[in-house]
Order: structure tokens, then sequence, then C-alpha cells
């Protein structure tokens, strides 16, 4: 008998029944968001479901994927129209040559967390923190970086917005 509620405990521990996030979706964490739920319930459930699995992460998953392949059209097809992200870049042109005159290599994308923020007028802004290993030819050192973009879904799909960095 021990080794039956043994054997199920485990399976029910591997199988993530009980845990009570096991079904969480990002509509719901929305929804915490919304309701004015504690941060640190929110903080967990993005957590719990994973913050690089949130479509605006993918957005920026897919960003530097693009810029760091030479890719520059489709980066630049991911950022919002005339947000002060693309005011910041320029154009087309000035961007990618900006990727290209960088000596720098870049490793290990992480997305370290979310700040979602409450939705107003159908439009919804995410903060998608980050980090990235920066190998700096000049210096020929590396070193990890923080960052933020802040994502939004204005247009429909989520674009990037405007950026900051951390450290």
């Amino acid at each position: 008998m021990k080794r039956l509620i043994l054997v199920s405990f485990i399976v029910l521990i591997l199988t993530g029944c009980g845990s009570g996030n096991a079904d969480l979706t990002w509509d719901d964490v929305y929804s915490m968001v919304e309701d004015g739920s504690y941060q640190s319930n929110i903080d967990q459930a993005i957590s719990d479901i994973g913050p690089e699995t949130h479509p605006a992460s993918v957005v920026l998953i897919d960003y530097f994927s693009h810029c760091f392949s030479g890719e520059y059209e489709k980066a630049w097809g991911l950022i919002d129209r005339n947000s002060p992200f693309m005011t910041d870049k320029g154009d087309l042109e000035s961007f990618a040559n900006a990727w290209e005159q960088n000596e720098n290599e870049y490793n290990n994308l992480s997305i370290d967390g979310l700040d979602i923020e409450e939705e107003i007028a159908d439009t919804r802004m995410i903060g998608v923190f980050f980090s990235i290993d920066v190998y700096d030819a000049s210096l020929m050192k590396t070193y990890n970086t923080k960052g933020q973009f802040e994502m939004s879904n204005v247009s429909g799909e989520w674009r990037i917005f405007s950026s900051k960095p951390q450290s």
C-alpha cells in the first residue's frame, strides 16, 4: 500500500498536479494585472508560465536573431512604426549600417522577466527584461549586459516600442 501511495505521489509531482499554476495562461495573468493582484503573485505566475514564452518575448528573441544573422529588414519589421525606438534608429539603412559596423559578438540571450501593464484603449505595454553576453572586440573582453524593451500591441501584433539599458 505504501508503494502505491508513493508512486501516486511521484506521478502527481511529475505531471504538475497540485502546483496550482500548471494550467495558467497569459490571459489569466492579464486578468490578475487588471484585477490588481499582488505583484508577487503576478511575478510568480509569470515565472511559472515562463517569461520567454510570452508572444512579446518571442518577438524580442526574433528581433535579436534577425539582427545577429544580418536579416536587418526582418528585424526592422518588428519595430512599431513611429515609435521612439524607430525614431531613434532613423531608417532601415542607418539601422543596418549600425549593426554592420558593430564588431561585438553576442551570446546567451535570456529573457529574465516581464512587467505587464494594465490595458488601456485595447493596447497593452509589456516590459521585457533581458540579459546577454557581449564580447567587446576592441577590449577583447566578455561582459553581461541587461536591458529592457518596452513592447506594444497597438498594431494588433507585438512590436518593439522603446528600449532602456539596465546596466
